[in-house]
């Protein structure tokens, strides 16, 4: 007998990736680079929400790996070509206010955007399954001329820290008025992302993505990880 979830689930992996025009419109977008430029890129300042004060890091700093081996981060110096670099990123304990404040707005957005892909993908039954539990706060992204992300996938529990391995990854842009930086899916499909648009794919390792280098202006994005 065929299992029950082969009837309604689609068998085309690319049927999986879904491409969402103008989740964000152009004036949010353009606040949201303002706000960004507006970080530094380390800034010491000092936990308030601990009973100790302590120095913290807010603003940008440099994207790092995780390795498994060594259980840390660090630069894939490796993996770099020429002039590439890591991008810059902006982490959930590094926000400042008006990061904190620009996340919370998209956060909610995305609620409905990420239950919108569970009916876009999965056929009508009688009794949908309950296949997701939460999402993770937004990691911001700057690209600047030379920084790319090589190729991976984000099946890996480090990102939910502790909260189970994600089953569906986000990407989102700000703008589009910069050469290179494209999103490259599967190994070969590139995805043509606009200003304020949303792209959502599983995170398995049958889906495994890059960023190409920026060879021209900066590329300023978000990603979060739903689980």
């Amino acid at each position: 007998m065929e299992h029950a979830s082969i009837k309604y689930m689609k068998k085309n992996i690319e049927n999986y990736v879904i491409h969402y025009k103008n989740f964000l419109d152009e004036k949010f977008c353009d606040k949201c680079i303002q706000i960004l430029d507006e970080e530094p890129e380390r800034q010491e300042s000092y936990d308030v929400t601990t009973a100790v004060a302590r120095p913290t890091i807010i603003g940008w700093s440099r994207h790092n790996w995780y390795n498994h081996t060594s259980d840390d981060y660090h630069d894939n110096k490796e993996a770099h070509e020429g002039d590439s670099v890591e991008p810059w990123v902006i982490l959930r304990q590094n926000y400042s206010k008006n990061i904190d404040k620009m996340n919370k707005n998209i956060i909610e957005k995305l609620y409905t955007k990420i239950q919108e892909y569970f009916d876009d993908i999965i056929e009508e039954v009688a009794t949908k399954p309950t296949v997701w539990r939460g999402y993770s706060p937004l990691k911001f992204i700057k690209y600047d001329k030379g920084a790319t992300m090589k190729k991976h996938w984000d099946n890996v529990s480090d990102l939910m820290n502790n909260k189970g391995i994600p089953i569906l990854s986000i990407i989102g842009v700000f703008n589009d008025n910069y050469e290179g930086g494209d999103l490259i899916l599967c190994g070969d499909k590139k995805i043509d992302t606009k200003k304020g648009d949303l792209v959502i794919f599983p995170s398995s390792f049958l889906y495994p993505h890059e960023i190409c280098k920026v060879t021209k202006g900066s590329r300023y994005s978000y990603v979060s990880w739903v689980w």
